[in-house]
């Protein structure tokens, strides 16, 4: 087989790795990102892939000090006033104004068609793709450093590596260890209008979390119900964008999403009234909660998404029997200004 790279084409690949070292050398890590990132569109590979998510860490001292919002949360009137629980809208209808008016007035709301089924599905292909390299190399099979599409995330954040264990105990994987499916999201938000919308929200460009960004893969689990914000931290401000890429929910064979159909103000008790960890919400809770919201298992096809923040209630689905595995991707945005104290950052 002939290597089919020109003289030409290895001379500028050169040439660009010779710039980003420079733009890397004086802190100029966003320039660094767009460079490669443009020589990573013409020519993909997971090691460049793994080098622009870890530039796109290390790019998060660029926006520091930017304050965002002055106050929180935004004024925003309901978008939906006529409807009751949460709000169902079209992917080419995210606008901040809608995204944003959704969560504080619904608690979310359920894009249909956020991405396209034939994406989706790709997407679901890439996804099994990267969790089987990832089980093959940790268990003997591939190399320590990475393979396939499974290329660690590199940082010395004591968090990552209880984090990066217990994902893989409940069938997940961390998304930037994967580099290539967080670049391909990155896309998908920007394509779709979600970036801009979440940036408008939040009021400051946006970072995903290296610990909440997962690859979810569910038959069964002890699912509990909580917010998010009761194990993150107080004053932060977050948006989640939840893409199942299965049909799940309602009555299909797969779990779906279990959730309280309103907005809370605060973060409910937890640890109290039948809950089973000290950072879960009891069922007896929830019973006092949903009675003027009861709970929901909206159906999911894929490529549908649910958009909430760290004080939605949900829980994945746990009351019946499951005969197929879910699949889905979860992207964890926050304001830098307020990012969690022990989570890792990874610009938008």
């Amino acid at each position: 087989m002939t290597n089919s790279t020109t003289p030409a084409a290895t001379e500028n690949g050169s040439a660009v790795a010779d710039d980003v070292e420079r733009m890397v050398a004086d802190g100029a890590f966003l320039d660094a990102v767009e460079a490669l990132t443009a020589t990573y569109r013409q020519s993909p590979s997971p090691e460049a892939a793994q080098r622009i998510v870890n530039l796109r860490h290390r790019a998060v001292a660029e926006v520091d000090g930017v304050d965002g919002r002055g106050s929180w949360p935004p004024v925003l009137e309901d978008p939906f006033p006529d409807v009751a629980g949460i709000p169902e809208i079209d992917a080419d209808q995210i606008t901040a104004a809608v995204l944003g008016g959704s969560i504080l007035h619904h608690g979310g709301v359920l894009v249909r068609g956020f991405v396209e089924s034939e994406r989706a599905e790709r997407l679901l292909a890439t996804v099994k793709s990267a969790l089987a390299d990832r089980d093959a190399l940790e268990d003997g099979a591939g190399s320590h450093t990475g393979g396939g599409r499974y290329w660690p995330f590199a940082t010395v954040a004591p968090s990552v590596p209880p984090e990066r264990a217990w994902v893989r105990h409940v069938g997940g994987m961390l998304m930037a260890d994967a580099p290539e499916i967080m670049l391909e999201l990155l896309d998908i938000f920007a394509d779709s209008g979600a970036a801009e919308a979440i940036t408008g929200y939040l009021g400051e460009r946006p970072a995903l979390s290296y610990n909440k960004c997962v690859l979810r893969r569910l038959v069964e689990s002890s699912p509990t119900w909580h917010q998010d914000g009761a194990f993150m931290g107080a004053d932060i401000r977050s948006v989640d964008v939840w893409l199942s890429l299965s049909h799940c929910g309602g009555d299909a064979p797969a779990p779906g999403l279990d959730l309280v159909p309103k907005r809370f103000e605060e973060i409910l008790e937890v640890g109290t009234k039948g809950s089973i960890f000290p950072n879960s919400i009891g069922p007896g809770v929830i019973e006092e909660v949903s009675v003027d919201a009861p709970v929901e298992t909206p159906r999911f096809a894929p490529g549908d998404a649910l958009v909430f923040d760290e004080r939605f209630v949900h829980r994945s689905s746990a009351e019946r029997t499951f005969t197929e595995e879910r699949y889905a991707v979860e992207s964890w945005f926050f304001a830098p200004s307020r990012f969690p104290a022990d989570y890792v950052p990874i610009l938008v």
